[in-house]
């Protein structure tokens, strides 16, 4: 992406504040609004590609208290748990003018738009209370696209997007906090080769005042409602934006394997079940083939992918 294209999207969209609520299996209920909010009746979205959806116990739960009613737009907006998590949504840019870079992990030259999930204020207050960090914070890469104020980043999502044909591709859905906080309790926690515990635990309390036990008490408490629901709720959250705030109803994610293979991954490739198993959740059908602005990009990858004809996407129609 152009970097004009998406400073003129962060400068429209950036200076709100977005809350993003969120709970377990939301993403099905989103969903189903997002494509019937152009008319589309939910009985005909039951027979496409999303009607995968309707098994959700979520959305069957709500179609049960319907009493034989036909289930309609509103249905879907008033799920409404006690138990949800509030997250803050803001935007960044990552990338580099020069070209496609391996660092940057972009399937194209130029930028990518950030969508960033950050924790709400009572994991902060947590954290905080718990880890007692110093002059920095534990889990935080700043070598990523994460917000460098305010509240923490807790995942993101990168996206290329093409506006002139309606388009986007989410470039990746990662998070690197949890996954690394987890690795550590387990290694310090783990009855085998003390003396790498020992350099585990040296390595990350250097700049804390915590604790083996508070650093256990928040993996295992705080950070255990958002370790399960985080990839969908990033997910969510991108197809959200795109839809309702950019305008994009054609939304691409890439396969494991030719991903890795247009962004020149090579080693550390990231969990297969976050681009086979979580579009597939989503909807997201694939195909052959890939968005229009990456038809026409040049370099190894892409003209392997054509030449053997092996490109496959992911691709949501909203």
């Amino acid at each position: 992406m152009d970097r004009r294209d998406a400073e003129a999207i962060l400068a429209r969209i950036a200076p709100r504040r977005a809350l993003f609520h969120y709970f377990k299996d939301r993403y099905a209920l989103v969903l189903l609004a997002l494509a019937a909010h152009d008319g589309r009746s939910l009985s005909e979205l039951r027979s496409g590609s999303l009607g995968r959806l309707f098994r959700k116990r979520i959305v069957a739960d709500l179609e049960r208290r319907k009493n034989g009613r036909p289930l309609e737009l509103g249905d879907l907006w008033s799920v409404w748990p006690a138990e949800r998590e509030c997250y803050v949504l803001t935007l960044g840019i990552w990338g580099h003018r020069s070209g496609h870079c391996a660092w940057y992990q972009t399937s194209r030259r130029g930028y990518n738009l950030v969508l960033q999930l950050n924790y709400p204020s009572k994991h902060d207050r947590a954290y905080s209370r718990l880890i007692r960090p110093g002059r920095t914070d534990p889990w935080v890469n700043r070598q990523h696209p994460i917000r460098e104020k305010g509240r923490r980043t807790m995942s993101w999502s990168r996206i290329d997007l093409d506006l002139a044909h309606g388009e986007a591709l989410i470039e990746e859905v990662q998070n690197d906090w949890i996954r690394e906080a987890v690795s550590d309790v387990e290694a310090i926690c783990s009855p085998t080769d003390a003396k790498a515990r020992r350099r585990r635990l040296e390595n990350l309390l250097w700049d804390t005042s915590c604790t083996v036990e508070s650093l256990k008490e928040y993996v295992e408490s705080v950070l255990a409602p958002h370790r399960r629901i985080w990839a969908e709720a990033t997910l969510t959250a991108a197809v959200w934006f795109l839809r309702e705030d950019v305008g994009i109803r054609s939304i691409w994610y890439h396969t494991h394997t030719t991903g890795c293979l247009v962004k020149k991954i090579r080693y550390r490739r990231p969990p297969i079940s976050l681009y086979e198993q979580l579009p597939r959740r989503f909807g997201f059908e694939r195909v052959r083939g890939c968005p229009r602005f990456l038809e026409e990009q040049r370099g190894r990858s892409m003209r392997g992918l054509r030449r053997h004809n092996t490109a496959e996407f992911w691709r949501l129609r909203l």
